[in-house]
């Protein structure tokens, strides 16, 4: 491929970022991002009265009291896919 052109220069730079972070991944083991996140356990019952931030997941019927009580989450999917709540 020849790397004069804007596609060559596109794909060198693609790959070489690449690279670049598939190793530092595997050479930074303490802080490195898992390769298959974990999955979160549904919490019984969360704090409410609290202004700290928890990631856990709910429950459809926790997410509708949290929604019927005024109580600001966020949902995955809408998270996921830059939409806001």
């Amino acid at each position: 491929m020849d790397i004069r052109t804007p596609l060559g220069q596109s794909a060198l730079l693609l790959l070489l970022s690449c690279i670049l972070g598939f190793g530092s991944n595997l050479v930074r083991t303490e802080k490195s991002i898992p390769w298959i996140a974990e999955e979160l356990a549904v919490v019984e019952s969360v704090d409410t009265e609290s202004d700290a931030p928890i990631l856990a997941a709910i429950s459809i019927d926790q997410a509708k009291s949290f929604y019927d009580d005024g109580v600001l989450f966020g949902h995955e999917e809408c998270i996921s896919h830059g939409n806001n709540i």
